[in-house]
């Protein structure tokens, strides 16, 4: 965007999305520590290729948000918005809908491994793991009601609720002995309280009727049909390199890629979380206030550098003593791997937020082909770099796959004129503010303990984005002034 936005839609917009987006991303840093830990007490007490299993029974579980979400959650927020029609029934289709939905993935993740000819084991622990799919789809499908009254910081209370007792019953099954399938009972005894503490709040701010009505769900999925097709083609190419990997290698290779991908799928909270406050507000702005659209636009892409930039400048130096140190040095050759999916979980932070843009001016047609591109891309790429190069390989073309998919959704973006000309001085000061830290924590872990290094590294990184001006940009200050 041209320019820097106008006072009163910079401050309109940090109250916006930055005060939801704040506990979200709170909440969810806290969900994604207990998640991470639990996983830490699991592969810790697996061996590697029974661990590999579990975390490819999860990864399966994890690509059947190609049949449970469909991009409804998106199209369906004007439904139930404060000035629209009939919000309490359209969520009530909209709930019923997602249900069945979530049935259906079920039933395909399950015969997936059925058909599939993997172990027995691994089919038991679907079956059982599967459920998590029904809960939590029904569980997100609540979500929509808090989504639009900007209620965010109830979904990260509950959920993390939801994921403390999930980890303590994950400590008691592995003080126990531990097995394939008793690891699997904590996650869906965890979405079954998430979702008793979410279905309350949500119906005390709507009054939620719950109807079967087709005729309505051939409407929304309908209208949902583009962007349906792209988000199951972009989730097929996050997940795939899991199924790719246990086809073209073995569960040891799962298993050590998983524990590579965790470190990137932990953080990949940090996009979804800013997404939904963000879609909001847009939603809102658009066609009105452009002023505001714009603002946001510039603000979260500012936030998202200065988080990614951090995590680039982190995972580059410090990698391998960070797997070392939480899973120990059996899994030290994820090391390489978790660099380069770090660097593409970056990446793809700009890609949800050109979509979550695209999404919200209803311009978001086209981006089923860009999602077909890089499911291509990443499957024939992985045809030959897994029989090489293993798990390296297929994360070295994640990365590849989400440059492409940004660089095609940002042709899109800029060519949308009520967003006026790009305004990227925020690339140059993220390029100030990462390429200084690297050097001093090279020099540094050459001659320190590398967690002394790390601090310094965090310090000299902090000075340099107050001094650029990227904290200020990010409005970082704003949600911690609004904290207090």
């Amino acid at each position: 965007m041209s320019g820097a936005p106008p006072a009163d839609a910079a401050s309109a917009t940090s109250v916006s999305w930055l005060g939801n987006a704040g506990p979200l991303l709170i909440g969810r840093s806290l969900v994604a520590v207990a998640g991470w830990t639990g996983t830490i007490v699991i592969a810790r007490t697996l061996d590697q290729a029974t661990f590999g299993k579990f975390t490819f029974v999860f990864g399966l579980l994890g690509m059947m948000t190609v049949v449970t979400d469909l991009g409804l959650g998106r199209v369906a927020l004007r439904g139930v918005l404060q000035n629209a029609p009939e919000p309490t029934v359209f969520a009530g289709r909209y709930i019923a809908l997602r249900s069945l939905l979530g049935l259906v993935g079920y039933a395909v993740a399950v015969g997936v491994t059925v058909l599939g000819g993997y172990p027995t084991d691994v089919v038991r622990a679907t079956a059982l793991a599967g459920l998590v799919v029904v809960v939590a789809t029904i569980s997100h499908a609540h979500e929509i009601v808090l989504q639009a009254n900007l209620r965010m910081e109830i979904v990260a209370v509950t959920s993390l609720i939801g994921r403390l007792v999930q980890l303590a019953l994950v400590v008691a099954v592995a003080l126990r002995g531990g097995t394939l399938l008793w690891f699997v009972v904590p996650a869906v005894v965890g979405e079954l309280v998430i979702l008793a503490l979410k279905v309350p709040p949500a119906r005390r701010l709507l009054a939620i009727g719950y109807t079967v009505r087709p005729r309505g769900w051939r409407a929304l999925l309908g209208e949902a049909l583009p962007l349906s097709i792209g988000l199951a083609l972009a989730t097929l190419s996050y997940r795939i390199d899991v199924v790719m990997l246990s086809q073209l290698d073995d569960f040891v290779a799962v298993g050590l890629y998983e524990i590579a991908f965790k470190f990137a799928d932990v953080v990949h909270f940090v996009s979804l979380s800013i997404s939904a406050p963000v879609l909001t507000v847009l939603v809102t702005a658009w066609p009105d206030d452009l002023a505001l659209l714009r603002a946001t636009v510039l603000r979260t892409a500012a936030f998202l550098s200065l988080l990614g930039g951090g995590l680039v400048v982190v995972f580059t130096l410090f990698a391998g003593p960070l797997v070392e140190l939480l899973y120990g040095s059996a899994f030290g050759p994820s090391a390489g791997a978790a660099r380069l999916l770090m660097f593409g979980e970056v990446l793809s932070f700009y890609s949800v937020l050109g979509l979550t843009v695209l999404t919200a001016m209803d311009r978001h047609r086209r981006y089923s082909l860009v999602a077909l591109a890089g499911l291509v891309a990443n499957v024939l790429l992985n045809l030959v770099a897994i029989p090489r190069w293993s798990f390296d390989g297929a994360a070295a073309v994640t990365v590849a796959t989400e440059a492409l998919v940004l660089a095609c959704l940002a042709v899109l973006v800029t060519r949308q004129p009520e967003l006026g000309r790009p305004h990227l001085g925020f690339v140059v000061r993220l390029a100030l503010v990462v390429g200084p830290p690297l050097l001093v924590g090279a020099g540094l872990a050459a001659v320190l303990p590398w967690p002394v290094a790390a601090a310094a590294v965090a310090i000299v990184y902090g000075l340099l984005t107050w001094a650029t001006g990227l904290l200020t940009l990010s409005g970082i200050p704003e949600l911690v002034r609004g904290a207090r």
